[in-house]
């Protein structure tokens, strides 16, 4: 699982996961989400081709928040993506 490191007040744009080797090539993301542990907050989903991105925000100093990317493909495929947020001290 791949961890990202933010501050404690930043906002921070373009953290993803891409999901092009998890679904055949005929098939598209036609819907998306992104959820956080509560305390981060996550926003602006945005899909380009086969990668889902988010904007992050919030989180307590020393915690490490799980965010999962949901993808549901073209084919009626879901695919799960998650990543480790630590907020900095």
């Amino acid at each position: 699982m791949f961890m990202f490191r933010k501050q404690p007040g930043e906002t921070v744009a373009g953290i993803g996961i891409d999901f092009n080797e998890r679904f055949p090539a005929t098939a598209n993301i036609s819907n998306a989400t992104v959820t956080a542990e509560a305390g981060l907050t996550v926003a602006v989903v945005q899909i380009t081709d086969k990668t889902l991105f988010t904007t992050v925000s919030g989180g307590d100093a020393g915690k490490d928040y799980l965010v999962t990317f949901t993808a549901t493909g073209s084919d009626g495929s879901t695919r799960l993506g998650r990543i480790t947020i630590k907020v900095e001290a």
